[in-house]
């Protein structure tokens, strides 16, 4: 009998999964599963949404795609995607600090400084500071710190405050939207620990850090956005035959049968059942549904933060600006309780977005709300542009009314991988373990991008394929991919 595989959430996670299980195996697989995809939305995608804006194709979701692993460049050549990449145009961004916006400096690592001049050269810290940032050559290993200690934690009495709020903490936090104070270093920044195994400076740790591999860009998108590698993803899938996508159609409740099979109950009464269970949708959403089999697999999955954020799309004419843009935008440090997380200068930094004329318009792209400051909440969707229109005043000088605007929000969209997130998955694993048959995959647990998503998916995948007819687990591969910035 064919195996049934149901997957719940069509999101990258979910479409990913249902992709590599459909690739030939070898070895111990079992054979091309059938697949039913269940998607609660409208439309498929979750995060990624590519969205119409003054005629162009722009995203409100993720914005770019890291391609420096070897998994999701085989997707897009599978996918037929390689002559749609397109690379940023520009490189260089900035962070809005001590009243005006600075360069970040080329030479640093995941936010901490590999050379210290650039450093001081930028304008992000004074004297005062680098002086104390070179104190990380000289300091003793830390003996003090906790089994699993914060970004903050690892960081701050290595190289002081300054460097610690104006340059790591905006682009290490500004990753997850969440607070360095809170997240886990091991979880949230596995590549900083693991050059620091055994070393005393971390300064001297990353600039002895294996160089990354691979030429071309890093980050990428599609000419026609994102939502090209979710189309693509679904066609693909659209085109195998024993493959079912369906949109609104949403989860309300697992049962495990006397068989051993589980059954999945829908809104709409129906009950599907399946040999295997993939849940590809948020913790907390992952969560209510494990409720019904597996408290303690509930509880874990349950126990992952999450916070809520906006994109806000605007659209300038050119003359606005008192001068052109160089560079792809800039971050803003949480110590500075701005509303803004960051800015993308889109028609800078992607050239598909422009046609090189005179007076089409800029596109800028903001991005608000973190962890711990959920302000932007309160506000409805004009008070919210008119909020982030007077912190590009003061950032920017740009005080023109835009042509048009677009909010998009996103609840409890930004897993949070907190002290204590390893210990988490380790009791979901546990008890998941107890129940064959049902998974867990997604940005909540192991690599909150789409990367790491995608790689964590095909790991999944072959779980699944070779799954002998006892034992399962939580379908995750550890991600160690590198953390970028988009700005």
């Amino acid at each position: 009998m064919t195996r049934h595989v149901v997957v719940v959430g069509g999101g990258i996670s979910g479409l990913a999964t249902a992709y590599w299980l459909t690739r030939s195996g070898t070895g111990t697989d079992r054979g091309t599963p059938l697949v039913t995809v269940l998607e609660s939305g409208p439309e498929l995608g979750g995060a990624i949404r590519t969205v119409e804006f003054t005629g162009r194709r722009v995203d409100t979701g993720p914005e770019a795609l890291l391609v420096r692993t070897p998994v999701v460049n085989r997707l897009l050549a599978e996918l037929g995607l390689d002559e749609a990449r397109r690379a940023p145009e520009q490189s260089g961004a900035f962070i809005w600090a001590r009243g005006a916006l600075r360069p970040i400096p080329r030479s640093s690592v995941f936010g901490v400084p590999s050379a210290l001049l650039p450093l001081l050269r930028s304008g992000l810290i004074g004297p005062l500071g680098l002086a104390r940032a070179t104190a990380d050559l000289v300091l003793p290993r830390s003996r003090r710190l906790p089994a699993d200690p914060t970004i903050e934690q690892l960081l701050r009495p290595r190289f002081g405050r300054q460097v610690f709020t104006r340059m790591i903490e905006p682009l290490l936090g500004g990753v997850y939207a969440g607070q360095a104070s809170l997240l886990s270093a091991r979880s949230a920044v596995p590549e900083v620990t693991a050059a620091l195994a055994g070393r005393r400076s971390v300064y001297l740790a990353l600039r002895g850090a294996p160089p990354r591999t691979g030429g071309g860009p890093a980050l990428i998108s599609f000419e026609g956005g994102l939502g090209r590698l979710v189309a693509a993803l679904a066609n693909a899938l659209r085109e195998v035959g024993d493959v079912d996508l369906r949109t609104r159609v949403a989860v309300t409740g697992l049962r495990v049968g006397p068989d051993g099979r589980h059954q999945v109950r829908t809104a709409t009464g129906e009950s599907l059942t399946a040999d295997d269970v993939v849940l590809a949708v948020p913790a907390w959403s992952a969560a209510r549904l494990l409720g019904g089999v597996s408290p303690a697999a509930a509880d874990a999955a349950g126990q992952v933060p999450h916070a809520s954020v906006a994109v806000v799309l605007l659209a300038y004419e050119p003359s606005a600006f008192p001068e052109p843009l160089r560079g792809t935008g800039f971050l803003v440090p949480p110590a500075d309780h701005r509303l803004l997380v960051g800015c993308t200068w889109l028609t800078a930094k992607w050239p598909h977005l422009t046609t090189g004329g005179a007076a089409e318009p800029v596109l800028i792209r903001c991005m608000v709300g973190r962890d711990g400051d959920q302000r932007w909440t309160g506000l409805d969707d004009a008070a919210l542009v008119a909020a982030v229109r007077a912190e590009l005043s003061a950032s920017m000088g740009l005080d023109a009314e835009p042509e048009q605007w677009q909010v998009r929000r996103l609840s409890k969209a930004m897993p949070q991988y907190t002290v204590g997130h390893a210990d988490r998955l380790a009791a979901l694993d546990a008890a998941l373990a107890e129940v064959p048959g049902l998974w867990v995959t997604g940005s909540g647990y192991r690599g909150v991008g789409l990367a790491s998503c995608i790689g964590a998916a095909e790991t999944l995948a072959g779980q699944l394929r070779s799954r002998p007819g006892s034992g399962a687990g939580a379908g995750e591969a550890r991600s160690t991919g590198p953390i970028e910035v988009t700005a």
